[in-house]
């Protein structure tokens, strides 16, 4: 997939910035993509614009367009894991994520976030695993 690729999937799911006046406009994700929404689409979702922004406040809603390292898939993370442990994780992850949500997650539909990569972490160690958790693949993309 293309940067152009890659931003023009995110600019379809994440909501756009349009306040003018921002001081961080120049380095937030949702100010710069909003010029990769497909010119097809009817409606999209904005950060609402009367929003007060300030520098030395800044602003909740900024996301860097930095790349980072994402984590997809994590099929096997329970191979060294007992069954009574595996199942008590997996039950967890699917109340947290939705069992759909879970099983696509599991298959790497979607590179994980950095939050659920860590809830999975987290659930993980809680439940007594020691071995470094591994993930199916990581790439590089904008969380």
């Amino acid at each position: 997939m293309t940067t152009e690729e890659k931003y023009i999937a995110l600019a379809e799911r994440t909501p756009l910035c349009l306040h003018e006046e921002c001081p961080m406009k120049t380095t937030c994700m949702r100010w710069l993509i909003r010029g990769y929404m497909p010119t097809g689409r009817r409606f999209v979702q904005v950060v609402n614009p009367c929003i007060n922004v300030t520098q030395s406040h800044g602003c909740e809603e900024f996301q860097s367009l930095t790349p980072a390292s994402q984590a997809r898939g994590f099929r096997h993370i329970f191979d060294n894991v007992p069954m009574l442990k595996a199942r008590e994780i997996s039950r967890q992850l699917q109340s947290d994520f939705t069992r759909v949500g879970y099983y696509r997650l599991k298959r790497g539909d979607r590179p994980l976030t950095t939050a659920e990569r860590r809830r999975i972490e987290e659930m993980c160690r809680a439940a007594g695993v020691t071995e470094p958790i591994e993930f199916d693949t990581w790439e590089e993309g904008i969380e």
